[in-house]
């Protein structure tokens, strides 16, 4: 009965709705003050009726909305209440970790992927701003998408692949969701189209082949490929 009961309580379906209204006003907030600047610029731009300044304006304009707008969110996203790692439990714990995750996707909603993931300006700021700790000269490919930055760790010179997936919550069966770190060491090789779970180390020097699937809580070594869908040791590299 206990068991029902939790289940029943932290159900994304049953408290979704109550994070509508909060998400719309955030959002509505952030895209006014992105839109205040570039907007200014541009009304003084066109007064001037000099056409190559008001081109040149516009240009500046879309580019300055996109970086007000990333660095509003990852503000807003480094201030919201985040539940702890391990299963979530409760519903105030669903609802923020929903609340902070649609943060998030309205971000990646209204901008280019390579705006977000552009190193070291502005991807490095903005994933350091959300609580990442991740170095200024990681290399993400393509479309790597990372969730919840606050829960990530990335060393130097670590390499991202097209399509990589670094997500520390995973949803298990009966709705359950947990969440856990993830920590991604130095000259790591994170192939493409690979997923990286919750609660995974991968050690300085490792790759993770491409198409793998690291499950939660595995620890890869260091100096060491891995690969597969669960990802298995393949062979040790030479220093």
């Amino acid at each position: 009965m206990l068991n029902k009961k939790k289940n029943k309580e932290i159900s994304i379906a049953n408290y979704a709705p109550l994070l509508i209204l909060p998400s719309i006003l955030t959002e509505l907030v952030i895209q006014f003050l992105s839109l205040t600047i570039p907007g200014i610029l541009i009304i003084k731009s066109y007064q001037s009726s000099n056409i190559l300044f008001f081109i040149l304006s516009l240009l500046i304009s879309i580019y300055l909305y996109q970086i007000i707008l990333l660095f509003l969110s990852a503000i807003a996203y480094r201030l919201t209440s985040k539940p702890k790692t391990g299963e979530i439990l409760t519903t105030k714990e669903m609802v923020l970790y929903l609340y902070a995750t649609s943060i998030l996707i309205f971000v990646h909603r209204s901008l280019p992927r390579f705006t977000i993931n552009m190193f070291p300006f502005p991807g490095y700021f903005f994933y350091r701003i959300c609580g990442a700790k991740i170095a200024i000269n990681v290399n993400i490919l393509g479309i790597a998408h990372i969730f919840e930055p606050n829960l990530i760790n990335i060393g130097r010179n670590t390499t991202l692949g097209n399509q990589a997936l670094i997500t520390p919550h995973i949803v298990k069966k009966f709705g359950k969701t947990l969440l856990g770190k993830i920590e991604i060491g130095n000259n790591v090789l994170v192939g493409a189209h690979s997923i990286i779970w919750p609660d995974v180390k991968i050690g300085d020097n490792s790759i993770v082949a491409e198409n793998s699937s690291v499950k939660p809580g595995t620890i890869i070594p260091p100096n060491e490929i891995w690969g597969g869908n669960p990802a298995k040791f393949i062979k040790k590299l030479s220093k």
